[in-house]
């Protein structure tokens, strides 16, 4: 099985919350060459119904309300957009300790940040989200401000300004 990212990780990870949480769904937004293998680890797990492939969703802003919780189990990414739209939303989230995500969460207290690839500290921050309402809508809500101050387009459009401002006075 060839498994893009830690999508895989995630599937096996909801087996195990769906033991404390029945209802608990696991939303995959996007396409790639490993669908049918992950469609098919959800059915031999008896998630068939639990795990909704989405597939490329064009409006993704409509998704959003409709989360209690983002995981994201990326490995490399550059920035993270997916992570830093799904915080400026207020969805408590998660993702591994590695890339640039260090500078977007503050783990504990915007989000959780968790060993890279493990996937038992996914399943144990995903349940203190899920089972604590309210501290997780304060995350959720310090990760939002956390965007609008650092990662918002202004605040981007500002530090590369910032940047050309330096590289050319250095010139």
């Amino acid at each position: 099985m060839v498994v893009y990212e830690g999508i895989e990780m995630l599937i096996r990870a909801l087996a195990e919350l769906r033991n404390e949480f029945r209802d608990c769904r696991l939303l995959l937004a996007g396409d790639g060459p490993s669908r049918a293998d992950l469609e098919r680890l959800a059915k031999e797990l008896g998630l068939g119904d639990a795990v909704i492939f989405a597939g490329f969703v064009k409006d993704i802003e409509a998704v959003y309300p409709a989360l209690d919780v983002f995981l994201f189990p990326s490995f490399f990414e550059g920035l993270g957009t997916s992570l830093l739209s799904a915080m400026s939303y207020g969805i408590p989230s998660v993702a591994f300790s590695c890339c640039a995500f260090g500078e977007i969460i503050e783990s504990g207290k915007n989000g959780f940040l968790v060993k890279e690839g493990d996937a038992r500290q996914i399943v144990e921050a995903a349940k203190q989200l899920l089972r604590d309402k309210h501290p997780a809508r304060e995350i959720g809500e310090a990760g939002r401000s956390r965007i609008v101050e650092k990662f918002s387009s202004d605040r981007m459009v500002e530090e590369t300004i910032r940047v050309y401002e330096q590289v050319c006075i250095a010139r």
